[in-house]
């Protein structure tokens, strides 16, 4: 025991110095009520517990080694005896959904149907009464500024999420982090309680493992980068400042590579670019600052341009006054074409007229039929009227209704005037028919002359206007064929400026890093030292501690002669880890509330002369304080703590005995 208690007759120069400004916990819990119905009065009080600043210690005593021991003899003593309900209540006050498993919530609610645990807490020196069912029904509530007395007086009971905002705002509300990066979520009071009050169901098996899902606790689920996050925020090892920072510092770095791969591909299309165009401009290339053209191109593609549409107007225009005569001329043989048809038409009708005239004259048909084939047949003069005959007729036209008599009178006197006969008649009709006959095919054959002579002109037309229209086409592609170049080569400028602008923001920005890592390297120092000095406190002054970090997360190494790993070397380091930082924040170094719970952490192999200095550790760590402490540490155990802790202050009445009911938490057996 010596060896101990040497630890506090002379503590090393690194010895904790606390802070004045920190000589109260943020939060910590100063009683802790069982109450079998939220009703005054001790028939109602199943368990009262008071705790204080310092170090509290649960102690559920084990079967008295000195007994002879059996086989098939005695009761479980120290385990099962409620001191994870202890703590998961507490967890519970605080603001944890839940404060058993799902069958142990069955089991208490068994017994206690109507049972509340009520808790007085200080909140960064405000004092409340929190009270929460352990059965199915009422709602919890929250009394500010009263005693655990004042849930039964008249007090105003305000809402328990209030409690939880207050516990939110002298804690998390002013981290250097405020938000987590996995999911971009707000970081809560009810993310930092699973670290200060580890899962005895953990087994201590990590620094950042801090709930096991066998213990229900329904704790928001963290993933290992978040917890390295809080963990580290905490620590001080962080800020927004810097995590803005380095987001900003990924993406310059993201929008540089994107510029440096772009570069090249941008460099590439302007040279192969240029090259086109220089090909279907017919101009030279310059490389001595960069892929310039000897020649303007745009002046020379608007010199081209003119020229083109000088040869498209010439073209309409020359087009215009070839087409028009030949047009014309095929309208006239049209029209010439229309007539000889026209002519022979009325002489072929003339003829057919003669020819039945002269057989009605022989007696060949009846003269009302001679004379119905005559008005049907023969066209009229083109001095009258141009309705034939029969259809005058029948449209009672009086011209038409002159009798047969009256018509070969007529003819005859006509035949009489020319002296000739019918056949010397019929045959000059038959000769002049022939006449216009041939000058009907000479008009049709001078129609279609005219009608392929405009047709040609016509195609050659089309055929100039579809080669100007291609050029126009082509003119068209190298316009945006340059566009397109200049606009490359816009962006390649582009880029070499943002590249050149990125390289200084950069380096900036590691400038900024810089000063921002060397901010937390000494809060880092801090806090390694401390954990080296929890380390060198528990495992003996040749033992070797520190705290890594990558920047993302933290390492834990404990060494002597080198790195030195087991269940009971893993578990120290956690316990170290978790006390250095409760000391760091002591001393004002972080903003861990200063309140923390072991629960049973002594490991199968955990030599007792270690297990026990935590004890003295934390009562070490008191005696820094000219007054109350300024942390609350609670240790749950069934190990026997040191014998000097054996006693109040320290120890929390009462020692809890499975072996018997009353000797359990709450009072009864499960």
């Amino acid at each position: 025991m010596g060896i101990q208690l040497s630890l506090l007759l002379a503590p090393p120069p690194s010895a904790p110095d606390p802070r004045e400004d920190r000589s109260e916990p943020t939060v910590w819990v100063r009683r802790l009520w069982i109450l079998r119905e939220l009703r005054a009065g001790d028939e109602h009080v199943v368990r009262r517990l008071d705790l204080r600043r310092g170090l509290n210690i649960l102690w559920a005593a084990p079967t008295d080694a000195g007994v002879d021991n059996r086989l098939f003899q005695g009761r479980l003593s120290g385990h099962t005896a409620g001191k994870t309900t202890f703590c998961r209540l507490i967890r519970y006050v605080l603001g944890e959904p839940t404060f058993a498993t799902q069958a142990g919530r069955h089991r208490i609610r068994a017994k206690l149907p109507s049972a509340w645990v009520v808790g007085e807490v200080l909140v960064a020196g405000e004092l409340w009464t929190v009270a929460r069912p352990l059965g199915i029904g009422p709602h919890p509530f929250a009394v500010r500024g009263a005693p655990i007395d004042g849930v039964f007086a008249s007090g105003e009971r305000l809402e328990y999420r209030v409690f939880v905002e207050a516990l939110e705002a002298a804690t998390v509300a002013t981290l250097p982090v405020t938000r987590f990066a996995g999911e971009d979520a707000p970081i809560r009071w009810e993310n930092v309680l699973p670290w200060l009050s580890r899962d005895q169901e953990a087994r201590f098996a990590s620094f950042i493992e801090w709930r096991d899902s066998t213990s229900e606790s329904e704790s928001p689920m963290l993933t290992a980068d978040d917890r390295h996050l809080l963990v580290r925020t905490m620590l001080d090892l962080i800020s927004d400042d810097e995590r803005a920072e380095q987001a900003k510092n990924a993406r310059l770095v993201a929008k540089k590579q994107a510029a440096a791969e772009r570069a090249p591909l941008l460099a590439h299309q302007a040279e192969v670019d240029d090259k086109r165009l220089a090909e279907l401009l017919g101009i030279g290339r310059s490389k001595a600052n960069g892929p310039l053209f000897t020649g303007d191109p745009q002046a020379l593609l608007t010199t081209r341009r003119a020229a083109l549409e000088a040869a498209v107007a010439a073209s309409r225009a020359g087009s215009d006054e070839g087409a028009a005569p030949l047009r014309e001329a095929w309208e006239a043989a049209v029209a010439l074409r229309a007539d000889a048809a026209r002519d022979l038409r009325e002489a072929e009708a003339r003829l057919d007229a003669e020819r039945i005239a002269a057989t009605e004259e022989s007696g060949g048909a009846p003269p009302r039929t001679q004379l119905s084939l005559l008005g049907a047949t023969l066209p009229p003069g083109r001095a009258f009227c141009s309705v034939p005959l029969a259809a005058a007729r029948e449209a009672g036209c009086p011209l038409a209704s002159a009798p047969p008599a009256e018509v070969r009178a007529r003819r005859g006197r006509k035949i009489d005037d020319a002296g000739a006969t019918t056949d010397e008649v019929l045959a000059a009709l038959e000769m002049q028919r022939k006449h216009l006959q041939e000058a009907l095919d000479l008009a049709k054959s001078a129609e279609h002359a005219a009608q392929r002579a405009f047709a040609d002109a016509h195609d050659a037309q089309r055929t100039e206007t579809a080669t100007l229209d291609r050029e126009r086409g082509a003119l068209a592609q190298i316009e945006r064929m340059l566009g397109h170049a200049d606009a490359t080569r816009r962006e390649v400028e582009a880029t070499e400026e943002e590249l050149a602008r990125l390289e200084k923001e950069l380096r900036r920005s590691y400038d900024r890093q810089e000063g921002f890592r060397k901010h937390h390297a000494a809060a880092l120092g801090k806090v390694s030292d401390r954990f080296a000095y929890v380390v060198r406190a528990l495992l003996g002054d040749a033992m070797g501690g520190r705290i890594e970090d990558d920047g993302r997360h933290l390492a834990l190494r404990v060494d002597e002669h080198g790195d030195r790993e087991s269940a009971a070397v893993a578990t120290i380091k956690l316990l170290a880890f978790d006390l250095a930082a409760l000391t760091a924040s002591i001393e004002g170094h972080g903003t861990l509330p200063r309140f923390l719970i072991h629960d049973g952490p002594r490991e199968a192999d955990m030599d007792q002369t270690i297990y026990e200095r935590l004890f003295l550790y934390a009562k070490s760590l008191e005696e820094r304080f000219r007054g109350d402490a300024g942390f609350q540490y609670i240790l749950t155990t069934t190990a026997p703590p040191p014998k000097s802790l054996q006693r109040a202050p320290w120890l929390i009445d009462p020692v809890l005995d499975a072996s018997r009911a009353d000797g359990r938490l709450l009072g009864v057996d499960l």
